[in-house]
């Protein structure tokens, strides 16, 4: 078993992942819809994915908060637990980028830590 913490390839792949996912859920429709304000529809993002959808299942799956905890291993079973909800429950399924597929660029170009104004950094 691979123990070793994820890599920055790894967690550049991560965030290229949550932006599409973030994506094709908005372009289906499906907004966050917060229960304190029922009329405000707020789209996803990079980061709300991550925080609302990724951490949780990796807190529940391997018991670690942050996704910097996560061994280079980890990244792959939430990723397939989360496809499979989102492809069960939304018609949604986005492939992991990974450095053999044709989005290996795209991965290269993902700032490890800057988000937006409105995100953290790359503390989890």
């Amino acid at each position: 078993m691979d123990d070793k913490v994820r890599t920055l390839s790894q967690n550049k792949a991560l965030h290229l992942y949550c932006s599409r996912l973030a994506l094709e859920m908005n372009n289906a429709g499906y907004d966050q819809g917060h229960p304190e304000f029922e009329k405000v529809n707020t789209e996803w993002t990079m980061y709300s994915v991550k925080e609302k959808l990724f951490k949780p299942i990796l807190e529940a799956m391997e018991g670690k908060e942050s996704t910097a905890e996560a061994s280079t291993l980890d990244y792959d079973k939430v990723h397939r637990s989360l496809n499979w909800w989102t492809s069960t429950h939304l018609g949604i399924s986005i492939d992991f980028p990974n450095r053999y597929g044709s989005n290996y660029s795209e991965i290269e170009k993902q700032s490890p830590g800057t988000f937006s104004a409105l995100s953290q950094d790359e503390s989890g």
